[in-house]
């Protein structure tokens, strides 16, 4: 696409001063956190996109003699500068002084004392607050001034210094656009580290539909946040609102002009290029393989594949506006660091509809290499031959494209085989490049981080979506994130049918409403998909002729989700065509509803105790049913159902090919009026070997409801009874993998995505992949080092960091892929019974009063007091904590991505807690109480969960909560409140959830289960 104009952003500048200590001035108190406020404001200020003035300068320089001089030195210097000019962008800029202030008695003056400040030589030493604001009026420069005086007594200056200026700009007629803070009224001591704090938090809560900070709505924010006896207060004069501080959290919700129509909208993750919203989120696994295609060695081309709607088109478009660097400076600012693709790889980006001609294929990609020249296809191979650099083209690339462009095949080719590009080329069916050994194929569908990304996605544009209710207070984002939980797994791999159940219940729609707008959705991707079967050949139609015969009437909502999830076919291969049919077997069985209309029914699970036939035998039965001859079976003569019942089979049987070559096979499964019965023969035999199939099928990992349809066909032909859903918990829940550890006992366990950390009773800590189980690090014990007392792993930039806490109050920050230990202690030296991470990677630990966050990084420690008493545990997650206090109470707090709380508490037990949960979400909190019993919290509800005998450990998932006793283990689903025992005849040490797996732990045996759905 072609990049649009540079951006227009006014200059913005800040400057940083404060003074530490007061050598001459003996009354004047070192101020130790000085450097502490400095670089809390750089941060702060740097993160909002403003250009710091001479970060050079040691913060040991910058008393407040140093700010007067070095004003008035650089406004004079841009005066001089933009001597001339017609029209110099606007220039604006932030100062910010800390530092002590004085009141001198002898007339009433405030002064900001240097590092050589004494009250004997006042106007020597120290600085009134109008030399700082006069430098703005001498030098008319700026559009807009902000000074904040982070000092004693500041409003007594401000008042001072605005008056004085006042009067000057009255005199000379000049306006002057300004905003002066005093961060303590006439009459207050500002507290160190108080004002540049709460200043730091409150710009991060910014309105989204706001594109600038008032300095002065700020300070509203800010005061809440200062100490008792502290005040901030403005002084301005503006003749045009403030566009000093942009908003970070700013989204614009109208389309971007800038961004080319064809890309404007699955760019940002809508459908039609004029909705409004930025919604595109994680495929951090699929942009990290394109940034590697387009920033490695020349090789094969990249080729983008997938089902309808799984996000091939939206990766492009956003690997094009992250990959071009005047399009990421154009990105709204809370998106310029999302995960993308590095700027300055994409030169192309290109989408070829329908029958695209290859002419004009080759002058598009040539006008957005060469600046708007136009080349023809031979031109532009020539061009990219002769010339430098590297170039990363892009092209989205349709079927019907794909299917009727053998020349805009022959192109891409040809653009693969140049040394200085970097193909990545997106289809959803028809390849043209599939011939080529050295293509490399990226399947969106199969990455591991598909389901997590979908329910990014859905939480994302039902809490950003113009007018959506789920966009107000933290109830509406938690309700937003249980949404997005349940409906994540309908969409399958889906995005299109997330954007379209979002859209249903941002407009005020139900849960079944969005449930059917997904079924939907699925149902036009598969009829779509059949159609590009029919098209791809004879073979092809005889397959799934059975379609034909389906009358154009209603289905469950439920229907077309369980139909498209047994439907591979995305290739278009014979394996993809047979696994279509085999979904299309569940339509036999239909039923009447009390309305009287007809709808297909979906059959249900096979019998708690499944006999165990293998599927060859359950066709070799069905077969001995058909009409034979010497030859052969005569499929002609077959009753069609049951030769659909063969075909239906045949996959699990593993005998496929035979039939796929037998034409007669094929013509026999098309549709036929008849409806004779079967042939004499023992319907026992049959059924005992039709449950074991669907026993078989329910064990596999894509399973749907419509596996039971050869038991509705025996029921409907054989006066079979239906048989109910199978709820033994081997039907739930399955073990994957299984592990004996050898060493010493295993006591402790966490959890995260793919990674599991256990600790042993000798001290030794060994991190596992999930759920195969297999070995990533160890850290020995250290001689003269505790055990671990508490233990929690996270995955910070990419890399899994494990949290110990020992029984010496230290607590250990091992990074196993760096083999690097690092070792932090809290304040308070008390033992920590639990540990957990903040979002950004911060430790947190219990304390006397709320808890502490030790950042494992620069090794700052802050604590966040919440009243109740000491603390025994905290759980951090989803911007949610937690809280259990010794004295008996369990309270959430809303917290920010650093730990900090942002708002008070809600109590929701009062008892004695033995162990925490929560859930990575931050919605499902679980506890074991005084009695052993478990409780589970969701959204303002409290189930209780009794024992036989006491629980020994808890772990809460965002749907399931695993609990584990003496020789027993139970498994919550808080979606459907139902608990499955599951039988275990170990005793479980601990319990981990992350997803739908289940890591339970022993003294030396690690087993993974998984759900099945």
């Amino acid at each position: 696409m072609p990049s649009p104009p540079p951006s227009t952003e006014p200059e913005r500048y800040f400057l940083l001063a404060g003074t530490t200590s007061y050598p001459e001035g003996g009354e004047f108190a070192e101020l130790v956190h000085v450097p502490d406020e400095l670089k809390v404001m750089r941060r702060t200020l740097t993160d909002l996109g403003l250009t710091e003035l001479f970060p050079d300068v040691a913060d040991d320089d910058r008393d407040s003699d140093w700010l007067r001089w070095t004003l008035n030195e650089w406004l004079a210097a841009r005066e001089q500068e933009r001597d001339g000019e017609e029209k110099p962008p606007p220039l604006r800029l932030l100062v910010y002084y800390t530092g002590h202030g004085y009141v001198r008695t002898l007339d009433d003056t405030w002064h900001l004392p240097g590092r050589e400040g004494n009250p004997r030589h006042v106007a020597k030493t120290m600085v009134p607050a109008a030399d700082l604001l006069m430098p703005a009026l001498t030098f008319p420069v700026l559009d807009e001034f902000v000074l904040l005086l982070d000092a004693c007594y500041a409003q007594h200056g401000v008042t001072e210094a605005v008056g004085k200026l006042a009067d000057v700009t009255q005199r000379e007629a000049t306006r002057v656009n300004f905003c002066v803070v005093s961060a303590a009224s006439r009459n207050e001591v500002a507290k160190q580290l108080a004002f540049a704090d709460a200043f730091a938090h409150v710009v991060k809560d910014g309105r989204q539909t706001d594109e600038y900070l008032v300095v002065e709505d700020l300070l509203a924010a800010v005061n809440l946040r200062l100490p008792a006896g502290q005040e901030a207060r403005p002084i301005t004069q503006r003749a045009v609102p403030s566009r000093m501080l942009p908003n970070p959290r700013h989204l614009p919700l109208d389309p971007p002009l800038w961004l080319d129509a064809s890309w404007r909208g699955v760019a940002r993750g809508v459908e039609d290029r004029d909705e409004k919203g930025w919604f595109f989120t994680g495929r951090r696994s699929a942009v990290t393989l394109l940034t590697e295609h387009l920033n490695g060695p020349h090789g094969g081309p990249l080729v983008v594949a997938g089902p309808r709607g799984c996000g091939k088109s939206a990766l492009l478009g956003w690997a094009a506006v992250t990959g071009d660097r005047r399009m990421r400076e154009r990105l709204p600012r809370p998106l310029r660091r999302s995960v993308g693709v590095e700027p300055g790889l994409v030169s192309v980006a290109l989408r070829a509809r329908y029958h695209h001609p290859v002419a004009d294929a080759a002058r598009e990609i040539s006008a957005q290499l060469y600046g708007g020249l136009r080349l023809g296809p031979a031109e532009l191979i020539a061009r990219l031959a002769d010339g430098p650099g590297r170039h990363g083209i892009l092209v989205d690339l349709t079927h019907e494209a794909a299917a009727g462009g053998h020349e805009l095949g022959d192109l891409l080719a040809d653009l693969a085989d140049l040394p200085s590009v970097r193909l990545v080329v997106a289809v959803r069916g028809g390849d043209p490049l599939a011939a080529r050994p050295d293509a490399v194929l990226l399947r969106l569908d199969q990455l591991p981080d598909t389901s997590t990304d979908l329910r990014a996605y859905l939480r994302r544009r039902l809490a950003r979506a113009p007018g959506s209710p789920y966009a107000q207070g933290p109830d509406g984002r938690r309700e937003a994130e249980n949404l997005a939980h349940q409906l994540a797994p309908l969409c399958r791999t889906s995005f299109r049918a997330a954007a379209r159940a979002a859209r249903e219940l941002c407009g005020g729609g139900t849960l079944s409403g969005a449930r059917t707008a997904i079924a939907g959705v699925l149902h036009s991707d598969l009829l779509h998909t059949l159609r590009d079967l029919r098209r791809d050949g004879d073979w092809a139609a005889d397959l799934v002729a059975p379609l034909d015969a389906l009358p154009d009437e209603p289905v469950p909502e439920d229907f077309w989700p369980s139909l498209a999830s047994g439907l591979a076919g995305r290739d278009r291969t014979p394996q993809d065509v047979t696994d279509a049919v085999d979904a299309v077997g569940g339509l036999l069985s239909r039923t009447s509803s009390e309305t009287g209309t007809s709808a297909w029914r979906l059959p249900v699970a096979p019998t708690p105790s499944p006999a165990r036939v293998p599927a060859e035998r359950v066709v070799a039965v069905l077969r001995d049913l058909v009409p034979a001859a010497p030859e052969g079976p005569v499929w002609s003569e077959a009753d069609p159902f049951l030769v659909r019942a063969v075909l239906r089979c045949l996959p699990r049987a593993g005998t496929v090919r035979p039939y796929l070559l037998d034409h007669s096979f094929l013509l026999a499964a098309q549709p036929a009026p008849t409806d004779p019965a079967f042939a004499a023969a023992d319907i026992r035999d049959v059924a005992e070997g039709l449950r074991a199939v669907c026993a078989a099928l329910r064990a596999r990992p894509r399973v749907t409801g419509n596996r039971g349809f050869l038991l509705s066909l025996l029921a409907r032909r054989h006066g079979v009874t239906e048989l109910v859903e199978d709820r033994s918990p081997e039907a739930r829940w399955r073990p994957d993998a299984t592990r004996t550890v050898d060493g010493a006992p295993m006591y402790r366990v966490s959890v995260t995505d793919g990674l599991a950390a256990t600790a042993h009773d000798d001290g030794v800590v060994r991190l596992w992949q999930v759920p195969d189980l297999a070995p990533v690090g160890e850290l020995p014990a250290t001689a003269g080092r505790p055990v671990p007392s508490a233990l929690a792993l996270t995955v910070r930039q990419g890399t899994p960091v494990v949290a110990i806490a020992r029984f010496d109050g230290g607590v250990d920050v091992w990074e196993p892929t760096e083999g690097r230990v690092d070792q932090v202690r809290p304040p308070d030296g008390r033992v920590p019974d639990s540990v957990s991470w903040t979002d950004d990677g911060r430790i947190v630990l219990p304390a006397d009063s709320g808890w502490t966050v030790l950042d494992p990084v620069t090794g700052d420690v802050r604590s966040h007091p919440l009243g109740g008493g000491p603390t025994s545990a905290v759980r951090m997650s989803g911007g949610r904590a937690a809280v259990a206090a010794v004295r008996g109470r369990i309270q959430v707090v809303d917290v920010g991505p650093d730990g900090t709380p942002v708002r008070a508490g809600t109590p929701i037990l009062s008892g004695t807690v033995h162990a925490l949960s929560m859930s990575p979400a931050g919605t499902v909190v679980a506890w074991i109480g005084a009695r052993g019993d478990v409780a589970v919290h969701r959204l303002r509800a409290t189930v209780g969960l009794p024992s036989r005998t006491p629980a020994m450990s808890v772990a809460a998932g965002d749907r399931f909560v695993a609990i584990a006793g003496d020789r027993w283990l139970r498994v919550y689903d808080a979606d459907l409140g139902e608990v499955t025992d599951l039988p275990w005849d170990d005793a479980p040490t601990g319990v981990g959830v992350v997803g739908d797996l289940l890591v339970v732990q022993s003294a030396s045996t690690l087993t993974v289960l998984s759900h099945i759905r």
